[in-house]
């Protein structure tokens, strides 16, 4: 099953809804701008400002799926999920990633999170530790 973002002017995402495969391959196939207006007019758009987009549920296009709250950079041809946090920034792939590189778990250190208040990766080992990620040794740190 095919699924449509309708996305504002600013590149919101605004609702999903599903769609016919073959009604995608009949009016002008996959990703293309047919499909979207033939689309529109099964299910019409909220303002006339908006447009559908076509999303790919198994990733094959458009970087990832659409998320409802997320946007769609029609620059890029990508969706792009919800920022999790504040500090996170975008990478050259439009996937949100921390200011600080996600740690190497050699030492078995599990149930690792973001602390955004801190900016910082903490986890905890099997016996309940809690530690922090030193970004500059590269190392795990017993708070």
């Amino acid at each position: 099953m095919a699924q449509f973002a309708e996305v504002n002017i600013n590149g919101k995402i605004l609702r999903l809804v599903e769609a016919d495969d073959n009604d995608i391959v009949n009016n002008g196939g996959h990703q293309s701008e047919q499909a979207a207006k033939n689309f529109e007019k099964t299910l019409p758009l909220l303002s006339n400002e908006n447009k559908w987009v076509e999303s790919s549920s198994t990733d094959e296009f458009r970087g990832r799926p659409a998320s409802l709250g997320g946007t769609y950079d029609s620059s890029s041809n990508v969706f792009i999920s919800i920022k999790p946090y504040s500090s996170w920034v975008l990478d050259q792939n439009k996937n949100w990633v921390s200011t600080i590189p996600y740690p190497n778990n050699e030492e078995g250190i599990s149930n690792i999170f973001w602390d955004e208040d801190n900016i910082r990766w903490l986890g905890y080992d099997s016996e309940i530790v809690k530690y922090e990620w030193n970004k500059n040794t590269l190392t795990w740190i017993v708070l």
